[in-house]
């Protein structure tokens, strides 16, 4: 009947309405949702987006450029002298261990252990010498002495260079070993003190490469500083204002276009 199609309309309509408000809504708060985070997004692209000055970037820069070489210098240089005194230190524990085998030349002598023990006493009466032991051919020990000092039993050996030459008769054969320990502090303490004075340099050179390079960078930077104002003259309509700097480089070729561009716009609006 009319009615009922009447009435069936308006209940399609009514449908299609509230469907139509439905998704109204839901555009609208995803409209919203997009929006801010798309204002959230923003701001932290500006948090990132701060000015970095070339006066900083080139101090960076300067920084770096000496920390790096400082720091390949100082390695090559302290490692070139840590090889020269370990080669010393070794010639020397060698050349003694020569010279006092020289006293051992009999089996006999390896019998007579006051005799071993006065010799290993005197090994350890050298500066560099820590300790001393003699062992026979068996590798059993025959002699010991340690000089007294501060290092302590626990790392002992982590201080010592050791160093061990055969002892052999007059005829060739062998009689034992004679084992020398080279005492490693004077070396560490010449290691500190060159890292030390390299640290000291680095930092003066650093410095100086600092106050340098503001110095520089003020001096490249003026030119481009008055460059800058008479741009914002220009857009403020002086079209009569130049920029007066002589420079053969790119700047000079920079200031000289604006000062073209300048009279040109100028010409053009007479």
């Amino acid at each position: 009947t009319p009615m009922a199609i009447g009435e069936n309309v308006d209940g399609v309509s009514l449908e299609k309405s509230a469907e139509g408000v439905g998704q109204g809504l839901m555009n609208t708060s995803e409209i919203t949702w997009k929006r801010s985070l798309i204002a959230s997004m923003s701001h932290f692209k500006k948090f990132f987006r701060f000015r970095i000055s070339l006066t900083f970037k080139f101090i960076l820069a300067m920084f770096f450029l000496v920390l790096v070489s400082s720091a390949a210098f100082g390695y090559f240089f302290v490692a070139r002298e840590i090889s020269l005194l370990q080669e010393n230190l070794e010639a020397h524990g060698k050349s003694l261990a020569n010279i006092f085998g020289l006293l051992i030349k009999h089996p006999s002598d390896l019998e007579n252990r006051a005799y071993l023990q006065s010799i290993a006493e005197r090994v350890i009466q050298d500066e560099e010498v820590v300790q001393c032991i003699l062992l026979s051919a068996s590798g059993e020990e025959v002699a010991r002495a340690r000089k007294p000092g501060p290092i302590s039993p626990s790392n002992f050996l982590d201080h010592l260079h050791q160093i061990s030459q055969p002892l052999r008769s007059r005829e060739g054969n062998l009689l034992g070993f004679i084992q020398i320990g080279l005492s490693l502090q004077k070396l560490e303490g010449r290691t500190y003190g060159m890292k030390r004075d390299i640290l000291l340099v680095t930092m003066g050179i650093i410095g100086l490469g600092i106050l340098f390079t503001i110095m520089m960078t003020r001096i490249l930077l003026l030119p481009i500083e008055k460059l800058v104002m008479a741009t914002e003259k220009v857009a403020r309509g002086e079209l009569a204002h130049s920029v007066d700097i002589r420079s053969r480089d790119e700047i000079g070729d920079l200031v000289r276009a604006f000062n073209q561009m300048t009279l040109q716009l100028k010409e053009s609006r007479q």
